[in-house]
């Protein structure tokens, strides 16, 4: 699958991914990846190449994108819509073994790749990809040759329905207590007490005051 690393923001996400699946079906899609029936647009859906490739050998066998062909040979027919004045750039093993210019709109070109025995039992991996001026702007999953046909990959449980967000809780309210009748009594009370409390403060203090006042006291 692919992703975006942009720290600018404008083009974050900007990549899409091109999956060659049987039908149009949740089942078909998640097969198809699993199976590496894949490649990668750089630019989008709408600013990248599309390309197809169909190996085969001389027996007769073919595939795609993630496929291993048994035989020590194979040829790759590769076609591409939307990469005129662009490169297809072919590696063997993890290194370029060879550029192709596009020279037309589609473009198809067959390139003929092969396996050396001694490379282990994963064989020879063979890569096209679509390079621009600047960068690749298409990169496809591998093609393999090799001299037996890797184990199947267990099948999981396919997804019958899309998947659920998770539903954080929402965050809780602070709790209020309503004020009921008595405690508005209770309030009323305790005011009282606290008025009259320093009423009597004042009147003591003017009586203390009058009688400073009168002589002989």
């Amino acid at each position: 699958m692919s992703g975006s690393d942009d720290k600018l923001g404008p083009d974050y996400g900007q990549t899409a991914t091109m999956i060659h699946a049987e039908s149009l079906s949740r089942p078909a899609v998640v097969d198809a990846l699993r199976a590496g029936h894949a490649y990668v647009q750089t630019l989008g859906a709408d600013g990248s190449p599309t390309y197809d490739i169909d190996a085969h050998t001389a027996d007769g066998n073919h595939g795609t994108f993630g496929d291993t062909l048994v035989g020590t040979a194979a040829t790759m027919d590769v076609t591409v819509n939307g990469a005129n004045g662009q490169t297809l750039v072919v590696s063997r093993g993890g290194t370029e073994a060879q550029r192709i210019p596009v020279t037309s709109d589609p473009f198809s070109t067959s390139v003929p790749i092969d396996r050396d025995p001694a490379e282990g039992p994963l064989g020879t991996f063979w890569r096209v990809d679509v390079a621009g001026d600047v960068a690749l702007t298409a990169i496809g999953n591998p093609i393999f040759l090799a001299d037996a046909q890797p184990p199947p990959k267990q099948r999981g449980p396919v997804p019958t329905s899309a998947p659920v967000s998770p539903n954080f809780p929402p965050v809780a309210a602070a709790a209020t207590t309503p004020a009921s009748a008595d405690s508005g009594v209770d309030g009323a009370i305790v005011g009282a007490v606290i008025a009259a409390v320093v009423v009597a403060g004042i009147v003591t203090a003017v009586l203390v005051s009058r009688r400073k006042q009168r002589p002989g006291v």
